[in-house]
């Protein structure tokens, strides 16, 4: 949000709660003061019941059209079933007679609220002008009348909105200073109470508001949200499914049931649930991003991508669902599609770090698995990206991660000088937990140091102890083609829960990977016997995208490079070659004398000043 924006809108608030301190607090709102029909129509708006409010109201209006309550109520009703133009109509009307009616003052500054959470992305685009518009009303509404409480209640849910919670307290606490029964405004503390993790204190309050009005339907979402919290799954479904019973069309309860399922690993309910969520609110982001949880957790990335690109076409500023569609796409290969969204959420702050790191893996595995159909990444990409990274290291340098994403650029590069440098940077971190192993891990594999890679990779795994840690650390493992530490990791997770689903096809998809490379390696060789070197060239380099740890591949795509004068393609899969484990010592020894050969070559081609061909940048 706008700083300037924020600080306006502060100030408006701060403004509210000092105008109203000047005024003693005597009487009760209001509500005793209205006819009992509008006491009814209250009350059926509270249980949701719009077309019985709106006859009540119609009925008092035939009789009297200047009735200012009656308008109000219907003000009101338009607001609730979220006919939010129709309400700021309605409200408008009635200020422009009463300019001082607190009841009007604070419905429309309910409807401009409203409107922040409106479908219409261009309203939404605009929440900071409804934010203010609506403060500015809750502001009148108490100088209309100091004991209006339900204003202070509004803006608390404004500033809460904004990240204020202090502030919001603040102002909960001062319509309950004055009406000490009101039910939102108890719930509404206990929002506060749970953004600071004080569970039991929320969920009592919780329970306080239902205990007034027992047709709160939010506060049985919050309590359900509580009890969830505190991992009380059976009673949290009871209290949201109330609430459901009370308001069927919210999607926040549809997705925090859905969560509640997903705990007790009812899926298929689960899914449901989110999925009523997305039908009643398109752009509600949060059951996007579950789902998409569940389908990860089943290897189906490509139908988690599928929702998650829905939403972002929805609502363009998913930064989170945009950074989850890259994450996926790099798990499954798609090297360019992950690009693509990694540098739209690269500029965020609050995604940058891990945009940069993502960006520059998949930099790497493009270039790993270029082809001369591919796109060949631009040198000033490259440039652009390291210069990005660099700048996030100012603000985070201690972050081992973002020194691996400059190691992988410094290699796409052919910068030795400052890959080396990066890998000592890594390497030489005194701290050896899970995270840091799997860090030296991969920087191993970008110098094709795969028994190295490998010890750290077995580390990762001896220390953890969890199912769940183990199925993360495959995964990563899978993303890195390290099939020997991935089965390691997916067999500890059926040796504890044999049904494990995500273990299992994970397992199913290792296989049919190692297959794949197999089959592409057979063709490649195919073209090799007959001369075909170029096509030969690319079979496996798409085998070994598929598994990079077959020495035969390696091999031979080096003496293929060779043979096409394509030198540093060359030493570079020699040494994948001999730093293979399963390669016999007299193997090391011959081609490791081929690699200094070949050096030499090159050298001595540089000297001349001459062009040496390169097939791909590493």
């Amino acid at each position: 949000m706008n700083k300037l924006k924020l600080s306006a809108i502060l100030v408006t608030a701060s403004m509210l709660i000092s105008f109203a301190s000047a005024y003693s607090i005597e009487n009760k709102p209001y509500a005793g003061q209205i006819s009992k029909t509008v006491t009814k129509i209250e009350d059926l708006i509270n249980q949701n019941r719009y077309n019985e409010a709106q006859n009540l109201c119609n009925d008092i209006l035939k009789k009297n059209p200047n009735n200012i309550d009656a308008r109000v109520q219907l003000g009101s009703i338009y607001s609730s079933q979220y006919k939010l133009d129709a309400a700021v109509r309605e409200f408008s009307k009635i200020l422009e007679k009463n300019p001082n009616d607190a009841a009007a003052h604070n419905g429309l500054g309910l409807a401009y609220f409203r409107k922040t959470t409106s479908s219409n992305m261009d309203i939404r685009g605009n929440a900071n002008k409804y934010y203010e518009a609506a403060l500015t009303e809750f502001e009148n509404a108490i100088k209309s009348n100091p004991d209006y409480y339900k204003a202070y209640n509004n803006a608390g849910k404004i500033l809460q909105e904004l990240g204020q919670i202090d502030e919001a307290e603040k102002y909960y606490r001062k319509a309950l200073e004055i009406e000490p029964k009101y039910s939102d405004a108890i719930e509404n503390l206990g929002t506060t109470y749970f953004a600071k993790n004080q569970i039991d204190a929320a969920a009592e309050k919780y329970k306080e508001a239902i205990e007034l009005n027992s047709k709160n339907s939010s506060a049985y979402y919050h309590l359900g949200e509580a009890l969830l919290a505190k991992g009380q799954i059976g009673k949290a479904i009871n209290y949201l499914q109330t609430s459901l019973y009370l308001f069927p069309n919210s999607a926040p309860v549809h997705d925090m049931l859905g969560k509640a399922y997903e705990m007790q690993s009812n899926e298929a309910a689960a899914i449901t649930e989110y999925k009523k969520a997305m039908l009643i609110k398109p752009e509600y982001t949060q059951p996007y991003l579950r789902l998409s949880n569940i389908y990860q957790g089943r290897g189906d990335e490509e139908f988690a991508i599928s929702d998650l690109r829905n939403a972002v076409s929805i609502n363009p500023n998913f930064l989170e669902g945009k950074l989850k569609i890259a994450d996926l796409s790099l798990n499954i290969g798609k090297t360019n599609q992950s690009i693509k969204y990694y540098k739209e959420v690269m500029n965020d702050s609050n995604y940058s770090g891990a945009a940069l790191k993502g960006l520059a893996k998949a930099y790497f595995m493009q270039a790993q698995a270029v082809n001369s159909q591919a796109n060949i990444v631009s040198e000033y990409e490259y440039v652009e990206a390291e210069n990005a990274i660099k700048k996030a290291i100012e603000y985070n340098p201690n972050d081992l991660q973002l020194y691996l994403a400059l190691l992988r650029i410094s290699r796409l590069t052919n910068n030795d000088n400052q890959s080396q440098y990066y890998m000592s940077k890594i390497l030489t971190v005194p701290k050896n937990n899970t995270v840091t192993h799997i860090i030296k891990g991969e920087a191993y594999l970008t110098d094709h140091k795969y028994s190295d890679a490998n010890n750290e990779f077995m580390a990762s795994i001896n220390g953890s102890n969890k199912v769940e840690d183990w199925l993360n650390l495959g995964e990563i493992f899978i993303i890195n083609r390290q099939y020997g530490a991935a089965k390691e990791a997916f067999n500890r997770v059926l040796i504890q829960d044999q049904n494990n689903l995500k273990a299992i096809r994970s397992l199913e998809r290792i296989q049919n990977n190692e297959n794949q490379a197999l089959a592409k390696f057979n063709i490649a060789k195919g073209f090799f016997d007959e001369g075909q070197k170029s096509a030969a060239i690319e079979a496996l380099r798409d085998c070994l995208v598929l598994d990079p740890n077959l020495p035969e591949a390696q091999l031979l795509l080096a003496e293929s490079f060779e043979k096409e004068k394509y030198y540093f393609n060359a030493i570079d899969h020699y040494s994948a070659y001999v730093n293979l484990a399963s390669i016999e010592y007299k193997d090391v020894v011959k081609y490791r004398k081929k690699i200094e050969k070949l050096q030499d070559k090159v050298k001595k081609i540089q000297a001349k000043n001459q062009p040496i061909k390169k097939f791909t940048r590493i």
